[in-house]
């Protein structure tokens, strides 16, 4: 078996090259937020997601249709590089598209880029 720190930087680069693979594909035709953009996520997930991340920010990974086109997903279900409570962002998926909501303020878009910049996450 590989040592953590390899498996660690095999996974990596298998995500990098999924997020690329995205980045080259057009999103789905009825995907709502495209890839990049900025959400607030809801307060309220409901029972079944109370468990993750909820009333923060995040950024637009894909959605399940656009990452797995050959699976029939849904366009309605988002993967999301979600902002921490430390500072630092995380991945997390599959969020409905009724609990996000656009940023579309420029002063809190612009204090978002800063933010994850600042973690070295390319924009």
């Amino acid at each position: 078996m590989k040592p953590y720190e390899e498996r660690l930087s095999d996974a990596r680069g298998i995500y990098a090259q999924g997020l690329r693979s995205v980045a080259e594909t057009p999103a789905p035709k009825g995907q709502k937020f495209p890839v990049g953009a900025f959400v607030k996520i809801a307060a309220d997930l409901g029972p079944m997601m109370s468990h993750f991340p909820s009333d923060r920010y995040a950024r637009v990974e894909y959605t399940y249709a656009h990452a797995y086109p050959h699976f029939g997903g849904s366009d309605k279900d988002y993967s999301l590089l979600v902002q921490r409570d430390d500072g630092r962002w995380s991945s997390s998926a599959w969020y409905r598209e009724s609990q996000l909501t656009e940023v579309t303020d420029a002063a809190q878009l612009a204090a978002l880029r800063t933010a994850l910049k600042a973690v070295g996450v390319e924009l």
